[in-house]
């Protein structure tokens, strides 16, 4: 049988963070952007993201635009933070603990998915209009 040494209480499991997002000073237009352009930045979210999955290190949101900054080939990192800000209001990143850690939500998966279907019709109308 086993023996339980040390359970964790309730009260010592993290905590959602309860506040709501704050409206970014530029409010971008998420669905507005090219599908292709939407894909660039979740796949590079999701890579920066998952390299910060180990319980030592934390991601933070200034070290989620200084790594987005350094992997998107040096983008200046005031335009990173607009696309952060905006994807925190908009529910694709979430600071999920009261550490401040920045995760990814299930949106971004979603938002993934959807995108590809669109560049997949397009490439399908490009080749069709090729052939014709």
């Amino acid at each position: 049988m086993a023996v339980i040494k040390r359970q964790t209480k309730l009260s010592q499991l993290p905590k959602r963070c309860k506040h709501k997002p704050v409206k970014p000073n530029h409010l971008l237009k998420w669905d507005k952007h090219r599908p292709e352009f939407k894909k660039f930045i979740l796949l590079h979210l999701i890579q920066v993201v998952g390299a910060y999955r180990s319980p030592n290190s934390k991601l933070t949101y200034e070290k989620l635009i200084n790594e987005l900054s350094r992997n998107m080939g040096g983008i200046v990192e005031l335009q990173v933070q607009i696309y952060v800000e905006n994807l925190i209001y908009q529910g694709y990143l979430a600071e999920s603990y009261l550490g401040g850690v920045i995760t990814c939500t299930d949106k971004v998966y979603d938002e993934l998915r959807t995108i590809d279907k669109i560049i997949a019709d397009k490439n399908k109308e490009n080749c069709g209009e090729a052939v014709e």
